[in-house]
This record gives structure tokens, C-alpha cells and sequence, in this order.
């Protein structure tokens, strides 16, 4: 008891050297039980002792080996502090850990530490691969019923050879295999990582499991890592090795399961230089293509009446296997980006009559890729401080010269804000950069090169805008060839090919297009979309489609007029029908109202009605009530009674004040048209009686007036759903 307190006070007290304390306790492993555990330990635990001097300590096992008993009670406390501490600092302990699972009872913990731990990778998988080769040879010990669980609870040996059985079992390996993927090793020596991965395989080789597919799979996933970014002329021999092994022992299934793991590993790699992601590519789609042609191929027969039962069975798994291989593998390797050429390959392997399923499938799994990337970039967008954005003893907005050149740090970045940067004003200022280049200014990133392009004080807000004085292009230029939205546009423009053909399923191509452009992740203009569709375009009810699933995305605002202005040229009244759709929809997104119904969206909509002499339709109130007072004059200078009507509407959904009401009304009571002229003075006679309000007038009399029109008429709006001028 005194030495087991003294040796727990040595790290309390921080003993400088105690390592001639612990060999006077130790006594040449003489000492009692209780103090050699206490000992093995804390030397595992310190990272002040070389191996050299320590390892004697632990070869207390091999010198206590007749007194077992002794020797399982040491093992048991050093297995259990190893599995509390998985960080080893000696490194011959995995070999300690691999000879403790030959005693009886610890076995699975000894398994178990060498799976927890997070050190000494190479030492760890040749622990793991002896103690595999041990399970494997006692497994044969227990053939023909020749070691029962009685047996195993009364002989120590017996037990031994039991729980080395036990670990054989398909879910034990598939977990042990499970647990080595998540170690690191990418630098490992491929000798280890190749001896734990044959055992494993000979197991699985062995009579069928129920969990046979999934050992497969996980062993798989760790032979994959010896794909290296920095070590692609390694790469064909290991996908050779892969192959043959596969495809002497496994079945079509097994194959497929093969490419899974390698397309895995490879899109997770972190490949920056576009030439060295072009070559793995190219090296992972040969072996791809080597299997559909060799391994995997449908050979084509006059009548399929020739085969029998077998083959039909075993062509029918090869058919399942290649199509997975092709419509779901090999996409998702190449919807992380890649060349045209590439694609090109990809798509020549497309069964015709999967063209649809191909396509959808593709699109959606770059776009997925896409959308990922630009969120992981999305992380660097900073919260809003609990002070604001504002820097104490900075200069003055208005003390800001536009035109001064300006350096700072990016403080704010993100697609929907856009990027604002610190550059020595008490606000910061925003940098004017297209969309799609939010995602290469990082928080805490510094810029350079900048003028001071607008300065805007308001009383509620102010605003300083920044522009560039240098090209940042050449930056994105290593970026085009592997993007992954541009894969998504090929596989648009491919499907869409032949045009004779297109019409066959034009809906799925209205809806993958639609999401290509919604995501537009290289800034192209509508017209410049509309080329991924082939030549000639479809037809006029087919382009109302086309614009309508874009509408739905929803896009960004300059798109959707570009869409809309397109289509009034071609479909003129389904354009008017869809302006308004799109109107109302982009009130429910918009950071306000009058952002939505912008004085640029109405002045189209005029026109294309005034052009093509349609109807203006109705505008429903959520939209009316953004109207700014540059819309309502364009709306009542318009020669359409419809539009000035609309303009009437729109003041009276937005509670003007007596005092404030523009002058378009004083001129609407006077205009030609009867109808718009009688519904002038109505609505001024509302907004200026005092009467009819019980003596209130102004803001008070219009706010009366809209609860209690509100109040009689709203179980009539929500029965008919009715945006009419009745209300006013």
C-alpha cells in the first residue's frame, strides 16, 4: 500500500527523473501486482522515457508466464488504461497488446485497445494482422465441434481459442475493418496496410455470411487509401492488384462494389492542381472501362431462348452491376469536375435507353457537389457582432473621399450580402464583385488594389461601395476546368442532343436546365443558357416551360427579366401571365417590399402589354403595396386605364397620409377615362373625409378605412381568393 501511494505521488510531485524510482519499486518484476499495473502505466503515460529504457518493464509478461494468473491481472489494468488513453507513446506497445490477447479473457480487450488507439499506425496494423492470423488458426483448432463453450469455461487454452474463434465472424472483422478506415492512414507503410487487408480477404474468401457484402465493402474502403494524391504512378498497380483479386474470387456485385469504394476514396481526396485531378480521373475511368468490357460485359445474343436458367441468372447480376457501375459509380466520381473529354467518355457508355435516368441522376450529383462546396466556402461568413458592424475610431463616413484608394480585410462574406471589408472607416464597405466571386474572399483575408467608388449617407443608414483596380481572373482560371457545375451543364447540352429527339423528354431537360441556371455558377446570361438547349430552339409552348420551372427556382432578379423579356418575344401572353406569377413570388423573397416590386419590372410588363395589346392582369395587393412613387407615376402616365387603375390600388394599399398624397391622384380625377376618373375622387373622397370616420382624418381615417374594409370583406377574399379594386 505505501509503494502504490508513493508511486502516485511521483506525478503529484513532479519528480524530474523517476525513472530509478519505478525500478527500485519494480524489483525485476518481483514487485506486488497491484504496483507493477500502477507502473506499466504511468511509463505508458509519460512522454519523458525513451523506448530503450523501458522496455524491460514490459517483458513482466513473458516472465511471469507460469504464473498466469498474475499475468491476466497486470494485462487487464494495462489494457484498461490503454483503451482510457488511446494516445501510446511507446511504440513496441501494439506488439505487448498483440501477445496479452493470447490469455484467457483478453482477447476481445486486447482487440479492442488496438482499435481505440490513435498511435502508431504501421505498429497497430501488424498487431491486428497477428492477431487475424491467430483467429484464422484457431479457427481450425475448433474445427469438428472440438472446442464447446463448457469446454471454454473450464479450460483456460480452451477459452483462449474460443474468443480467437469468436473475432472470426464476418460482423467482428467488418467492425475491426470499420474502425482501421478512420485511422490515418494516409502515411502508412502499404505493406502493413496490404497484410491486415489479405487477412481480411481470406476471410470473406471462406463459406458466405450474412454480413459477407458488408466485410467486402469495408475492407475494400481501407485498401483504397493507398490511392495517394502525391503518388499517382502508384495508382495503376494497386487498381490492377484491386481488379484481379475481385475478379478471380467475387461475383458481378462484388465488382461494382469495387468501383463504389475507389470512387469514394478518390472524390475524397484533396487534389488542388487541376493536371494532377486530370490524370487521376483518367486512371480510375481506364480501369473503369476495363471492367465494363472484360468483366462486366453483356455479350448480345440472336435469342436470349438459348441460355439457360444459371446464365440467364448470372447475365442478369452483370446487368444490374453494370448499370450501377455506369449510372450511378462512375457519375459521382466525375460530378466532383472534370474535362470535357472525360464527360465525353462517360457519356459514350450511357445505355440508350437510360439516357433520362443517366441524365437526372448526373445533374443532380454535380449540382449536389456544387452546392456543397459553396456552403463548405459559406463557413467563413462571420456573425454579426453584438456591437454591430461599426469600428470604433475609424473615420467618419462622411469624412470617406470617393475616389481614395483603400486596403483592408474582408469582415463579411456571403452569396446573399455580397463581401464587405474593413478598410479603416468606422463602417465597412462593400466590395462590388460579381456573385459568383463571394466564395474567394474569406473573413480575415486581406485586400488590396481598392478605390472608393460611391458614398451614400442617410440618416437610417449608410452605405460605402468598393471597387477592384486589379483582375483577379487569373486566380480562377486552375478553377474552370474542374468545376463542378460546368458537368451539370454538359450533361443538360448531351441530353438535349439530337433537337429531333429532345421533344421525347423534354420535361425532364426543362427541370435539369431550370437548376443549372438557377445555380449558375459561372454567370451565364439567359441567352448564353438557352445555347446548352441545341439549335433550334423548341417551340414557343415548350420555351413557356422552359421559363416557367426557371421561375420556380427562384433565380437571381437580372435572370428572370432576361427570361421574361425573351419570352415576351416569343410567347407574348404567356410572358404577361408568368410576369405576374413572378412578381408575387418575388415579393415572399425579397429583403422589402419595394426591392420586389422594382419600377424596372412594371416598366417591361407595361411595355410587352402596350406592344402586343394585352390586357394588363391583375397585381396582387402583397405586390401593389411595394410600388415606390417612380412606379405609380409610370403606372399612371401609362395609355392603358388598366395600369392607372392599378396605380389607384397601389395608393391605397399603402395608408398614404393626406398631407403626403402625390399628385398622380389630383391628376387621375381628372383623366379620360370615366371609370378611373370616378374611382380617383372615390378613393380621394375616402382618404380625406372626416365624416365618414367619425370626425378622424389622415393617416387615422385611411388606417379605419383598410380595418374595417378588411374586417366586411375578408371572408369573401379568402373564399375567392380575389385581389380586385373592390376593397378600395
Amino acid at each position: 500500500a505505501l509503494q502504490t501511494a508513493g508511486l502516485r505521488m511521483l506525478q503529484e510531485l513532479q519528480i524530474p527523473e523517476p525513472l530509478e524510482l519505478y525500478r527500485a519499486a519494480w524489483s525485476n518484476g518481483q514487485c506486488p501486482r497491484d504496483v507493477a499495473g500502477i507502473i506499466l502505466a504511468k511509463v505508458n503515460a509519460s512522454q519523458c522515457f525513451s523506448p530503450e529504457d523501458v522496455r524491460s518493464f514490459y517483458s513482466f509478461f513473458r516472465q511471469m508466464a507460469g504464473q498466469q494468473d498474475e499475468c491476466v491481472y497486470v494485462a487487464g489494468l494495462l489494457l484498461t488504461q490503454l483503451m482510457e488513453r488511446p494516445s501510446w507513446s511507446l511504440p513496441f506497445l501494439p506488439e505487448v497488446v498483440a501477445e496479452l490477447a493470447m490469455l484467457p479473457g483478453l482477447t476481445n480487450d486486447a482487440v479492442q485497445a488496438l482499435k481505440t488507439s490513435t498511435s502508431h499506425v504501421n505498429e497497430i496494423l501488424h498487431a491486428l494482422t497477428k492477431v487475424l492470423v491467430s483467429s484464422r488458426l484457431a479457427e481450425r483448432a475448433a474445427a469438428g465441434d472440438r472446442l464447446s463453450s463448457e469446454l471454454a469455461a473450464k479450460q483456460p487454452e480452451a477459452r483462449v481459442l474460443n474468443d480467437l474463434y469468436q473475432i472470426r465472424s464476418f460482423a467482428s472483422l467488418r467492425d475491426l475493418a470499420r474502425s482501421v478506415g478512420l485511422m490515418q492512414l494516409a502515411d502508412c507503410d502499404p505493406d502493413a496496410l496490404l497484410g491486415f487487408v489479405g487477412e481480411l480477404l481470406r476471410a470473406w474468401q471462406g463459406p458466405r455470411q450474412n454480413d459477407s457484402d458488408s466485410l467486402l465493402d469495408c475492407t475494400l474502403a481501407v485498401w483504397a487509401k493507398l490511392l495517394r494524391p502525391g503518388q499517382l504512378d502508384t495508382w495503376p498497380a494497386v487498381l490492377t492488384a484491386m481488379e484481379k483479386r475481385l475478379a478471380r474470387c467475387g461475383s458481378p456485385r462484388d465488382l461494382g462494389a469495387l468501383v463504389a469504394a475507389i470512387v469514394a476514396e478518390v472524390s475524397s481526396l484533396s487534389i488542388a492542381d487541376a493536371a494532377q485531378h486530370g490524370s487521376a480521373l483518367a486512371i480510375v475511368r481506364e480501369m473503369i472501362q476495363r471492367l465494363l468490357s472484360e468483366h462486366l460485359a453483356v455479350p448480345q445474343f440472336e435469342s436470349k431462348h438459348t441460355m439457360d436458367s444459371i446464365a440467364k441468372a448470372e447475365m442478369q447480376k452483370r446487368c444490374e452491376a453494370r448499370n450501377q457501375v455506369v449510372l450511378k459509380q462512375w457519375p459521382a466520381l466525375l460530378a466532383n469536375g472534370c474535362t470535357e473529354a472525360e464527360t465525353a467518355q462517360l457519356f459514350s457508355a450511357c445505355p440508350e435507353g437510360k439516357r433520362v435516368e443517366f441524365a437526372d441522376a448526373f445533374v443532380h450529383a454535380a449540382m449536389q457537389v456544387a452546392t456543397k462546396h459553396r456552403e463548405a466556402l459559406a463557413k467563413w461568413r462571420q456573425k454579426r457582432p453584438d456591437q454591430g458592424w461599426r469600428h470604433e475610431g475609424g473615420i467618419p463616413v462622411d469624412k470617406v473621399q470617393v475616389g481614395s484608394e483603400a486596403t483592408g480585410r474582408v469582415t463579411n462574406s456571403s452569396a446573399e450580402f455580397g463581401v464587405f471589408i474593413n478598410f479603416g472607416c468606422v463602417k465597412d464597405g462593400r466590395l462590388n464583385v460579381p456573385t459568383s466571386d463571394w466564395t474567394n474572399y474569406r473573413v480575415g483575408d486581406e485586400v488590396t488594389g481598392m478605390i472608393v467608388n460611391k458614398v451614400d449617407i442617410k440618416k437610417t443608414n449608410q452605405f460605402i461601395e468598393l471597387i477592384l483596380v486589379r483582375d483577379r481572373s487569373s486566380q480562377l482560371e486552375a478553377q474552370s476546368s474542374v468545376s463542378s457545375w460546368q458537368v451539370a451543364c454538359r450533361t443538360v447540352q448531351w441530353l438535349s442532343n439530337p433537337p429531333e429527339q429532345r421533344n421525347l423528354h423534354l420535361s425532364t431537360i426543362s427541370s435539369l436546365w431550370a437548376k443549372v441556371m438557377n445555380a449558375n455558377f459561372g454567370d451565364l446570361s439567359f441567352e448564353e443558357g438557352l445555347g446548352l438547349l441545341g439549335s433550334p430552339l423548341p417551340q414557343p409552348k415548350d420555351c413557356s416551360q422552359l421559363v416557367n420551372e426557371l421561375l420556380l427556382g427562384p433565380p437571381e432578379r437580372d435572370m428572370a427579366r432576361q427570361a421574361l423579356d425573351w419570352l415576351g418575344k416569343v410567347l407574348p401572353e404567356d410572358a404577361v401571365r408568368l410576369w405576374t406569377a413572378w412578381l408575387e413570388r418575388a415579393t415572399g423573397f425579397a429583403d422589402t417590399e419595394s426591392e420586389a416590386a422594382n419600377a424596372s419590372d412594371m416598366i417591361a410588363l407595361l411595355r410587352l402589354c402596350e406592344q402586343e395589346g394585352l390586357e394588363l392582369p391583375k397585381i396582387p395587393k402583397t405586390v401593389a403595396r411595394g410600388f415606390v412613387l417612380e412606379t405609380l407615376e409610370l403606372l399612371a402616365a401609362s395609355k392603358m386605364p388598366e395600369a392607372r387603375l392599378l396605380a389607384l390600388q397601389a395608393l391605397w394599399e399603402q395608408h398614404w397620409q393626406v398631407e403626403d398624397l402625390p399628385s398622380v391622384l389630383i391628376d387621375l380625377k381628372s383623366d379620360p377615362c370615366e371609370v378611373v376618373a370616378v374611382a380617383a375622387r372615390n378613393l380621394w373622397a375616402t382618404l380625406t373625409s372626416t365624416e365618414a370616420f367619425g370626425g378622424q382624418g389622415g393617416q387615422g381615417a385611411a388606417t379605419s378605412s383598410d380595418e374595417d374594409s378588411d374586417s366586411e370583406n375578408g371572408s369573401e377574399d379568402e373564399e375567392t381568393g380575389s385581389d380586385s379594386a373592390a376593397d378600395w
